[in-house]
């Protein structure tokens, strides 16, 4: 749980604002402690938000 807490900190201070995406959240429980997060994942599982593969994401930058 340190990890998450030490990413959302040093996620919330990067400059230029967005939304922050999880790739591959099948395994993790990001989005509990860190709800803004966009959760994705080859995998059609409850706690994913977008269903595609990383190497074809349907997301521009």
């Amino acid at each position: 749980m340190d990890w998450y807490q030490t990413f959302i900190h040093k996620s919330k201070r990067l400059e230029g604002g967005g939304q922050f995406l999880e790739i591959g959240s099948g395994g993790g429980f990001l989005k509990t402690v860190f709800p803004e997060v966009i959760t994705s994942d080859i995998l059609d599982l409850p706690i994913v938000d977008v269903v595609c593969c990383s190497d074809v994401t349907c997301f521009t930058v």
